[in-house]
């Protein structure tokens, strides 16, 4: 199942859930294209390779694991 990220300003379609079992939870666009997504994920790998799955390149350096949200 896919759904539509960003109302589709982006044109973004993203699984809910991959066969990494990684989740986009949400996210965020910057003024100057930046993006930041918040994930569910088994472990930083699993969030790199669903992001390279989806044709978004990114290294293990550049992801922050995050263990509370408030």
């Amino acid at each position: 199942m896919e759904r539509s990220i960003d109302g589709g300003r982006r044109g973004l379609r993203l699984p809910l859930r991959d066969q990494l079992d990684a989740t986009y939870v949400n996210i965020l666009f910057g003024a100057d294209d930046s993006a930041m997504c918040l994930m569910e994920a088994p472990n930083a790998e699993a969030v790199v390779k669903a992001h390279r799955r989806n044709g978004v390149p990114l290294t293990r350096d550049r992801v922050t694991e995050v263990t509370t949200l408030i």
